[in-house]
Parts: structure tokens; C-alpha cells; sequence
């Protein structure tokens, strides 16, 4: 899509769906008609590449934290599905487990042994997708 008159459209549907190609034929009418596009362009439509990753690591809690160990446990796993949502719905957001990381410790996450995601630049034609999230929970430790 880099020549001379031709436009890319790459679409992604409310959510981080990936269209299918039945979506995609209609687009494509629509923005191809002559009253909407310039004569002398090409258009395409396609789908963004999609990047697998998954989440895995353990967690640690402060003793001190030990009376909010189920709540800090169920907002670990709320954290992630954000995380997860918030990176397979818009094109191009780097896999950055350094911001699930920080969000974590700020809910009272001691410490983090991570497995997964590395970090992983996108570029604009590509889109996260989650595999999965394994978020062990291993107890409580002395500071």
C-alpha cells in the first residue's frame, strides 16, 4: 500500500475485532463508489496482523497486606483483562508488561515474578491479541 494512489484502509471493529472478509467486501463498496473516492485511486481494505502474546507470572503480597489478600487477588485479575483489552483495541499499542507491572504494584502487589509478555513494539498495521492470563497467586511474604 505505499505506491502512488492507493489508499489502505486496515480495519479493526469496535472491541478488537478482526473483520471478516465479508466486512470487508462491504467497506469496500461503500468507500469505493465514485462519490467517494478520488477517480483515480486504488483502494484496499484489509485486516490488521494480528501479534499473539500471553500473560504468565506470580505474585507476592506484603504480610502487611495479608487481610486483602482475596480483593488484591480479584483486582490482579481485573488489572490484566484491562491490560489485555486496553492493547487488542486499537491498532498498533506496544505489548508493555512494564505498565501491567506498575499497575500491579500500585494495587499492592509486592513483587512480580514475570514469564510473559516480553515487550513488544507494534507498528500501526498490527494488533495485540491475548492467548491467555495466568496470574499465580503465591502468598505472602516479610518485606
Amino acid at each position: 500500500m505505499d505506491s502512488p494512489g492507493t489508499v489502505g484502509i486496515r480495519v479493526l471493529l469496535e472491541g478488537g475485532i478482526i473483520p471478516s472478509q465479508e466486512v470487508l467486501n462491504r467497506i469496500l463498496a461503500v468507500v469505493s463508489s465514485d462519490d467517494v473516492r478520488a477517480l483515480t485511486d486504488n483502494v484496499i481494505t484489509s485486516v490488521p496482523t494480528p501479534i499473539s502474546y500471553s500473560i504468565d507470572f506470580d505474585y507476592y503480597i506484603p504480610k502487611e497486606q495479608e487481610q486483602f489478600a482475596i480483593s488484591i487477588q480479584n483486582n490482579v485479575l481485573i488489572k490484566c483483562a484491562e491490560f489485555e483489552y486496553a492493547n487488542g483495541n486499537k491498532l498498533g499499542i506496544d505489548i508493555n508488561p512494564d505498565k501491567l507491572s506498575a499497575t500491579l504494584i500500585n494495587l499492592g502487589v509486592k513483587r512480580i515474578e514475570k514469564r510473559n509478555p516480553p515487550f513488544i513494539k507494534l507498528d500501526k498495521t498490527q494488533i495485540a491479541i491475548c492467548s491467555g492470563i495466568t496470574a499465580n497467586y503465591k502468598g505472602v511474604e516479610d518485606d
